[in-house]
């Protein structure tokens, strides 16, 4: 997971101007609920901040029955939901431009460090959090396979919490591993390793984001296509020995790793200098018993 620099938009300003040419009639409904989105942003933000998440209640943040009816509640809920669907994603609506400046904050997925990032990913769904649905720090860029693996899922747990690339820092310490599998064709197994020092409930939320994602198959499916990308390469340093072979592999990863020490590819790297299989060309077909 790659940390992102939170948004300077407020919720409050982004609602504000998402709403701002809404028909009389559903702006009247609208500007009833500008505070609650406000006061929604803020419980959220602090939430994400002391990885509580999982304690808010989700009717805290949609249109309350009481005094309403059932049907105008869910009238309100729909119009809230479609401040985001229409007013910001919309090609014409009046937030657009906050879209395109949201999603262009990162070029690859924050969540899984590979995908093009072609939407925003709301971590808590718009369609039980709907003060949330134009909260900026609730929208994340994300790739197409993240967005669609993370659904509409909330989570009920601390465990649950997947990664916040607003709030979430991992990258101070080296928590991606791989192993080498030594086969023919070469192929690595990615795991989450965590540093000792890590407490417990932390351990659980990123392996749950690794899995949540399938960060271990994604990983080990790039790593092959390196790998047979740069098979000829290898068995050209392998002849000229061992002593070679690692020199180079371990400055590809010092290199990767200047630049994300958790990336797949920093893992790679340094799995393949560490091994001896590897180095002395064992990924080599004819160099198989």
């Amino acid at each position: 997971m790659w940390p992102l620099t939170p948004p300077s938009r407020s919720a409050r300003d982004v609602y504000r101007e998402c709403i701002s040419n809404a028909r009389p009639d559903n702006r009247a409904i609208l500007d009833l609920y500008e505070d609650s989105v406000a006061q929604a942003s803020d419980t959220y933000n602090q939430a994400c901040r002391g990885q509580e998440l999982h304690t808010l209640n989700a009717a805290a943040f949609r249109p309350p029955y009481p005094p309403l009816t059932d049907e105008a509640a869910e009238q309100h809920a729909d119009l809230l939901e479609n401040v985001y669907t229409q007013r910001l994603v919309g090609e014409n609506g009046p937030g657009r431009h906050i879209y395109n400046e949201l999603r262009a904050s990162a070029h690859r997925c924050p969540l899984c460090g590979v995908g093009r990032v072609t939407t925003l990913d709301h971590h808590l769904p718009k369609t039980k959090y709907q003060y949330l649905a134009v909260t900026p720090t609730n929208l994340l860029p994300a790739c197409a396979d993240c967005n669609k693996k993370k659904a509409s899922t909330a989570p009920g747990t601390a465990a649950e919490q997947t990664l916040h690339p607003y709030f979430d820092n991992i990258d101070k310490d080296i928590w991606l591993t791989a192993t080498v599998i030594e086969d023919i064709p070469c192929t690595l197994q990615f795991a989450v390793t965590p540093p000792t020092h890590w407490p417990p409930e932390l351990i659980r939320r990123v392996e749950g984001h690794f899995l949540a994602f399938g960060l271990g198959e994604l990983y080990a499916l790039q790593a092959s296509d390196e790998l047979v990308g740069l098979n000829h390469h290898f068995i050209a340093l392998a002849g000229q020995g061992p002593e070679t072979l690692t020199a180079y592999l371990a400055e590809i990863a010092d290199s990767h790793a200047a630049v994300r020490r958790n990336h797949w590819q920093t893992a790679t790297y340094r799995a393949l200098e560490r091994s001896t299989w590897f180095c002395t060309g064992g990924f080599i077909p004819a160099a198989r018993p």
